[in-house]
């Protein structure tokens, strides 16, 4: 976890601001971009842009009271793009060099989800973590940047890193997104137990090829499937390799040899 504390933290307290102010959603492409170590000016002036004056007013007050979580809770389609082997690729690389290249890579899946209403929300070791709010209008584009992702990213990544192989996991659920910390080292997080499941789910992928010898280029729970649209979900339920249950999440999880084409399907359709 990110979140940082004086040697001896005042105790914790929380609040749900969503009263402020409707959605905190945006507001995560703006603090992600924050260092760790941001102060509690870095963390005012980008919750400013997302809420309006006397609001801010009431959110820069309970700062102020020293260590706080503020954020809110929602439901999120969750995509990983875990760059397999890329760790071993960096240590090819000076420290700020191997920055530059790995920005580069997540500016280009920040671009391609945009379309979709998704951000980068974080990276977890190998994993880019993508989220997509379930209200969107734009759930209809989620299949043509899942395909963006395995086709573009995995190019990008093999030109700049070396990296040939990737796989993405995809998951829905209830996340909390928010920051946290002391008043003047501030963190962004995303936490909840769908996030540790969908990295279970990539977990279970990756024993299911050492038990086959089986590639899964993909693999997404019954939840992330049954929350697109009809025509994307019939698409993915048509071309599951293999199906099996795992412990926390409930229905079954689906292995993919790969993203099917989505744009085929929206002309045929």
């Amino acid at each position: 976890l990110l979140f940082l504390f004086q040697p001896a933290p005042t105790e914790f307290s929380s609040l749900e601001i969503d009263a402020f102010s409707p959605s905190l959603v945006p507001l995560s492409s703006k603090l992600s971009e924050l260092e760790k170590t941001a102060t509690l000016k870095d963390t005012e002036n980008a919750l400013s842009l997302m809420v309006d004056a006397n609001e801010m007013d009431e959110v820069r007050k309970e700062l102020a009271k020293g260590s706080r979580v503020i954020g809110q809770t929602s439901n999120f389609f969750i995509i990983v793009q875990d760059l397999r082997g890329s760790t071993d690729a960096s240590n090819k690389f000076h420290a700020t060099e191997w920055a530059n290249k790995m920005h580069s890579i997540y500016s280009l899946v920040q671009e391609l989800s945009d379309d979709a209403g998704g951000f980068v929300e974080k990276t977890v070791g190998d994993g880019i973590v993508t989220l997509i709010d379930a209200s969107t209008s734009s759930k209809h584009l989620i299949g043509e940047m899942l395909q963006a992702y395995q086709t573009s990213v995995a190019s990008k990544a093999r030109e700049s890193i070396g990296i040939e192989d990737t796989i993405m996991v995809g998951h829905y659920g209830e996340v909390f997104l928010g920051i946290s910390g002391h008043k003047n080292r501030v963190s962004w997080d995303t936490l909840g137990a769908e996030m540790n499941n969908t990295f279970a789910i990539e977990k279970a992928a990756k024993k299911y090829e050492k038990r086959t010898g089986k590639k899964v280029g993909f693999a997404a729970s019954d939840a992330f499937i049954s929350n697109l649209t009809p025509d994307q979900a019939r698409l993915l339920r048509d071309t599951t390799v293999f199906s099996e249950a795992i412990p926390h999440i409930a229905g079954n999880i689906h292995f993919f040899d790969s993203i099917p084409d989505f744009r085929r399907e929206k002309k045929a359709s």
